[in-house]
């Protein structure tokens, strides 16, 4: 099914955009920050867990599985969609697999597979699992600072590489048309090292404080992708 995204999440990723954003002044048509456009890591952490928190399934049932895969005939939403996410056997059949966690390392539409040796016995069909889309838990810790969601005052230079990275994997995971200044590697490096999430000078050197702008729609542009996912079912 599509994912639907709470209201509550939109009024705070509009909230966050209405700090980063430029103001237009309607007399002179001059755009300028009232206040410094920065955001604190763990903010950005914040919106992206809960985007991510929705792409996670309590409750498949298998179709079958082999010692290194299981079977979900068509349950999965593009291929290599769910690659770094984390399955664990609950409640199902086979004894050998109950509470084993495991990560995905590729996917069909059918099939999610794991490391060889990852699964100490063969999925069979009407094992339960679920999904954890966990790809982006490193990111999400550097940009949190050992702040838990909805806590305040992170270090205000969270790192700009993490919030980049999180965008772009929660992007590709999901199979969405990556916007223009993140279309290639080359464009990504750049912006990754040209930001300092949370520092009063976001986006110093060449992306000036244009760089909050830019941080302000790849929010949105993850909250876009998220919105667009079929999860697995």
């Amino acid at each position: 099914m599509a994912i639907s995204i709470p209201a509550l999440l939109d009024t705070q990723l509009t909230a966050l955009k209405a700090t980063l954003l430029p103001k237009q002044d309607a007399a002179t048509n001059i755009a300028s920050s009232p206040v410094p456009p920065y955001v604190l890591g763990n903010r950005a952490a914040d919106l992206l867990q809960l985007l991510t928190d929705l792409i996670d399934v309590a409750a498949l049932t298998a179709t079958g599985g082999t010692a290194t895969s299981v079977v979900d005939t068509a349950a999965f939403t593009g291929v290599n969609s769910l690659i770094g996410c984390k399955v664990t056997f609950v409640g199902n059949i086979t004894a050998a697999l109950a509470g084993v966690s495991a990560y995905v390392v590729s996917n069909t539409v059918d099939a999610l597979f794991f490391a060889p040796g990852a699964l100490p016995g063969t999925p069979a069909a009407g094992d339960t699992y679920a999904v954890e889309f966990t790809a982006v838990d490193a990111d999400l810790a550097a940009l949190a600072g050992d702040k838990g969601l909805g806590d305040s005052d992170s270090n205000p230079y969270g790192p700009g590489p993490s919030f980049v990275n999180a965008v772009v994997k929660v992007m590709q995971a999901v199979g969405a048309t990556m916007p223009g200044y993140l279309d290639t590697q080359d464009k990504i490096t750049a912006i990754a090292e040209a930001f300092h999430v949370g520092s009063p000078h976001a986006g110093a050197g060449s992306q000036g404080h244009g760089g909050a702008a830019l941080i302000a729609d790849m929010l949105q542009q993850a909250r876009d992708a998220v919105a667009g996912y079929t999860v697995p079912a």
